[in-house]
């Protein structure tokens, strides 16, 4: 019984510690069928089954990057989608205005293979990297 109080404790308290960044984060990785692997200062690691790697950073309180990778052949369709939508909820744009300054970006990055592009629109910054099968992405506010 002892050992079951202490453990209903330790939740409490790991609950509480919890900042309103790693709460947020936790809301988006469930709308967006992933989950949560770890935080590292800012940021904060995700996993998903369209991404190699999948990301959010903190600034405060507050989710200030969206980032991401692919690294495998095939259609980048569910990956975009994936930073679309994760943009939409961390940082208050709607999945089509990030939808649309990513295709920009990648676009042009496309055309430059090897080259980090940079396109920004609808008050969005994106970045972003393509060679051959990878694919990178950051959205942040600027």
């Amino acid at each position: 019984m002892r050992l079951m109080i202490l453990a209903v404790v330790a939740l409490s308290a790991s609950q509480a510690a919890a900042d309103p960044c790693d709460i947020a984060a936790a809301r988006i990785a469930a709308q967006v069928g992933g989950s949560v692997r770890t935080r590292i200062g800012p940021a904060i690691k995700m996993q998903h089954p369209e991404a190699a790697n999948f990301s959010l950073d903190c600034k405060g309180a507050i989710i200030s990057r969206v980032s991401g990778s692919k690294d495998d052949p095939g259609s980048v369709a569910g990956f975009a989608q994936l930073i679309a939508r994760t943009s939409s909820l961390a940082l208050g744009t709607t999945e089509d205005q990030a939808a649309g300054v990513m295709l920009s970006c990648v676009r042009a990055a496309s055309r430059a293979a090897g080259t980090l592009k940079e396109a920004k629109a609808s008050g969005l910054k994106v970045e972003c990297f393509v060679k051959g099968d990878y694919v990178a992405l950051e959205v942040t506010r600027p």
